[in-house]
């Protein structure tokens, strides 16, 4: 029985780390993700949690049927190993360190130009609807929106500098 469960579990945990090598840009959740208009960042903290969350009730499972130890007998500790392995790859705070430090450097890059572009969006007034009433309209960069949208969900994910 117990080797019948260590095979069912090492199974799991090969399909998890199959779709992690894939990667999240090519993957389904990521099609999803941005017909949600969740961006790329938050969509892959999103999908490295749930997966994430995915091997801990694998291992939880092996501990509540095997015992606490089940990963110092001989058949559980490449499981273990392996599980671990994976967690250690689906570390979520990465990808966010990655992605501010991406930002960092490209703010830093376009330092001088930055100013200049925020002053260059002009907030145009016009009258619109029906009853003409007052608007007030901005053109702003798309990457500056980008960043906004991205800015916005990490702070729904509990993400802040």
């Amino acid at each position: 029985f117990q080797i019948q469960l260590i095979s069912t579990v090492g199974d799991a945990i090969e399909k998890l780390r199959a779709k992690f090598t894939h990667k999240y840009e090519s993957s389904s959740a990521s099609s999803i993700s941005r017909l949600r208009g969740i961006p790329p960042v938050s969509g892959k903290i999103l999908w490295a949690k749930q997966m994430e969350r995915q091997v801990h009730a694998l291992m939880k499972r092996m501990g509540d049927v095997l015992g606490a130890n089940w990963g110092q007998q001989l058949e559980g500790r490449q499981l273990r190993r392996s599980g671990d392995e994976l967690l250690s790859k689906l570390d979520a705070r990465a990808f966010f360190r990655a992605w501010v430090s991406e930002w960092e450097r490209d703010l830093s890059s376009d330092a001088a130009t930055v100013n200049a572009r925020l002053n260059s969006y002009p907030i145009l007034i016009v009258r619109e609807g029906p009853n003409g009433a007052f608007v007030a309209k901005v053109n702003f960069d798309e990457k500056n929106e980008f960043l906004f949208r991205e800015i916005r969900h990490l702070k729904w994910l509990g993400y802040e500098r």
